[in-house]
């Protein structure tokens, strides 16, 4: 008898034992359970914050904009952020890639401590002779740039795609902008200044005489368009070897008119 309760005692203490470790295997496995949650929690916020990474820096795809204020790029991607800094500086970097094949441009806006607002990456184009993209300038309110002859034109202080003018065509440009932002411009081997309004629309062309090209610059005197052109003439030398004897040209272009003058 005293056998018997013995053994039940043995069984009722085993019970016991393995209750108590079932309960601590229970035990571990919920604590495993919350490790797994959070390292999964940990790693889909992290693959998140790649993602934002990617879609701010390295992934931009060329002609579009990436800023810290709300803004719309020519794709129609809306970037939201809450930097309210006024741009007082417009800054080109000229970025050549596979063995100074290709080449694009990033224009940043900054504020007056230097902090970067927005900037916009333009397409990526081969390499020629002549600059095919390029910064043209920016006025109070409008930053300019020449994409592969098309006149691209942003809002300063956003650096959101306002228009897009295709008239153009040129090529390491000659420009000036009025007060009110019409841009006059010229391309190196054009034979046309284009004036195009502060909301993209050409209003005139105007012919400059045939026998000069090459604008080197130009610039806005109360109502004349002052532009500086090469006008080359073809010698022969002693080698008979034709050589480029560069006069230089001065042209007038009246604002209101379009008329031209030659003073040089």
């Amino acid at each position: 008898m005293k056998v018997k309760k013995l053994i039940i005692l043995l069984n009722l203490a085993l019970i016991a034992i393995l209750g108590t470790g079932c309960k601590r295997e229970e035990n571990q496995i919920t604590e495993i359970e919350k490790e797994t949650e959070n390292i999964d929690n940990t790693i889909s916020a992290l693959v998140e914050e790649k993602k934002g990474e990617e879609s701010k820096g390295e992934n931009i795809a060329y002609g579009t904009i990436n800023n810290n204020s709300e803004n719309t790029n020519t794709s129609g991607n809306v970037n939201k952020n809450n930097v309210t800094s006024e741009v007082v500086n417009v800054i080109a970097t000229k970025i050549l890639m596979d063995d100074n094949v290709y080449t694009y441009l990033v224009v940043t806006g900054y504020d007056n401590k230097g902090n970067e607002v927005w900037s916009y990456t333009t397409e990526k184009v081969a390499m020629a002779e002549l600059e095919t993209v390029e910064l043209l300038e920016s006025d109070n309110n409008i930053v300019y740039i020449n994409e592969m002859g098309k006149i691209h034109a942003l809002d300063k202080q956003t650096g959101k795609s306002l228009w897009i003018n295709s008239d153009y065509q040129g090529a390491s440009s000659a420009y000036a902008i009025s007060k009110d932002g019409t841009l006059y411009i010229m391309g190196y081997y054009g034979a046309y200044v284009y004036v195009i309004n502060s909301k993209g629309e050409t209003m005139k062309t105007v012919k400059i005489p045939e026998d000069l090209l090459e604008p080197e610059s130009m610039y806005i005197d109360g109502e004349e368009l002052v532009v500086n052109l090469t006008d080359p003439s073809v010698n022969a030398d002693a080698d008979d070897t034709n050589v480029i004897k560069d006069d230089g040209a001065v042209i007038t272009i009246n604002i209101k008119d379009y008329s031209i003058k030659r003073l040089k």
